[in-house]
């Protein structure tokens, strides 16, 4: 009697085949709504600028009011096991990603107010790099040589950026606010690192329940809750629905679409926001930008997409080298 031998699947192989068997339009057709997607978010962030500007309320109240709406409402929406925190590690954790995110807000609506739209995000548009520099050795990664030119050019177009704060016509004090946004944006890099921490653990829409919601508490001292008694009845819809866009919709679209959109086409979408934003201060609020700044932005974003390939590049061979010796015992054994 002939005896029936089966082989098992060689590991990191099972279920490729049936993502290899999803035709190529379909793929195109995910790619190019991501991509949409991507773009579209970024859009209504770049708009954000317009509503901070316009100063309905003070930096601090609007902050605190938008983050505390924002993460109330998702936590009415995140079922109720996945909004556990089961160990104190990542309790102190959700604590400190929440006040890195009140921080960075409440920042950069100062940031507005001082320097303008198009030249705070300019400065913010440099999170990537302090990301590289400061996130992520907090989490233990080693920085590769290779990021190393890519982290001198950022350096070159924030020095651009600051260079351009001074004498600038836009904004009461554009250094100071520069200043600032830089600033946030150091904070905003280690706030980034909830997706990676907490993420795993609860999810997305936890994760964004417990920054925000702990983000706005950090906020209640700072702000006047008188000035919300001074609004106008008609502005108070337009601010739900900004709250709403910028940050439930937008945040919970952006992170289902870059699931399935490539890590080059994500940085790409970043080009979006600062690239708008001058526009959105020209035609509400007269701004101006000059030459310098705007080579600045170029520089720090050309630095992050050449950081983001420099890493993926360097995860890629990294896991060439993990497969390529997972297979070789695999080799040896067989006949």
């Amino acid at each position: 009697m002939r005896r029936r031998v089966h082989f098992a699947p060689a590991r990191g192989t099972i279920g490729r085949g049936r993502a290899d068997r999803t035709p190529a339009y379909k793929k195109d057709r995910l790619v190019r709504r991501a991509i949409l997607l991507l773009a579209l978010c970024q859009v209504v962030w770049s708009f954000g600028g317009v509503i901070i500007r316009w100063e309905p309320l003070p930096p601090s109240t609007l902050m605190a009011t938008a983050l505390l709406i924002s993460g109330s409402l998702l936590a009415l929406l995140t079922p109720r096991h996945r909004l556990r925190l089961p160990s104190w590690r990542l309790r102190a954790e959700a604590l400190g990603f929440g006040v890195a995110n009140g921080a960075t807000n409440l920042l950069m609506a100062t940031a507005v107010t001082m320097a303008g739209i198009g030249n705070a995000s300019f400065a913010f548009a440099s999170l990537p790099l302090w990301m590289v520099l400061v996130a992520r050795p907090l989490l233990g990664d080693r920085v590769p040589s290779r990021a190393i030119p890519a982290l001198a050019i950022g350096a070159a177009g924030i020095g651009l950026l600051l260079l351009a704060g001074r004498g600038s016509e836009s904004g009461d004090n554009v250094l100071g606010g520069l200043v600032i946004a830089l600033v946030a944006a150091v904070i905003g890099s280690v706030g980034a690192l909830a997706g990676r921490r907490l993420v795993p653990t609860v999810g997305v829409d936890a994760t964004a329940a417990w920054t925000m919601l702990v983000g706005g508490l950090v906020l209640v001292p700072f702000a006047d809750w008188r000035a919300l008694g001074n609004l106008v009845w008609w502005v108070v819809p337009v601010l739900l629905v900004w709250v709403g866009a910028h940050y439930i919709l937008a945040p919970v679209t952006y992170n289902r679409a870059s699931v399935t959109a490539p890590a080059f086409v994500i940085a790409v979408a970043t080009f979006v926001n600062p690239a708008l934003s001058p526009v959105w201060g020209a035609i509400f609020y007269g701004e101006r930008v000059t030459i310098l700044a705007v080579g600045g932005l170029a520089l720090a974003l050309s630095a992050n997409v050449l950081l983001l390939l420099t890493l993926r590049g360097a995860r890629a061979t990294d896991s060439a080298t993990e497969l390529e010796a997972e297979a070789t015992p695999a080799r040896a054994m067989a006949p």
